[in-house]
């Protein structure tokens, strides 16, 4: 897994990133047969459909980015 400074990730060659988009606050996985937004605050799939397996590996690693996934979204999403 390899990341860069806006919170996205390269995980067996599918991406995971957060945008400046709508609430409530999550994260999109994206791959070449499925795309789902995950939420950040309990890892629940809230758009879209993915095998747990298909997921698996970036949740785990999502685990232990949960503060800078949060941080991240909010400061896309500051209204001002």
């Amino acid at each position: 897994m390899s990341s860069n400074a806006d919170n996205s990730a390269l995980w067996r060659g599918n991406r995971t990133h957060v945008r400046g988009d709508h609430a409530p606050p999550h994260f999109h996985i994206e791959a070449p047969d499925f795309e789902v937004l995950v939420r950040i605050s309990d890892f629940a799939i809230i758009v879209g459909e993915a095998r747990p397996g298909q997921i698996a590996e970036v949740l785990r690693w999502a685990e232990g980015e949960r503060p800078a996934l949060a941080l991240r979204w909010a400061e896309l999403n500051e209204r001002g």
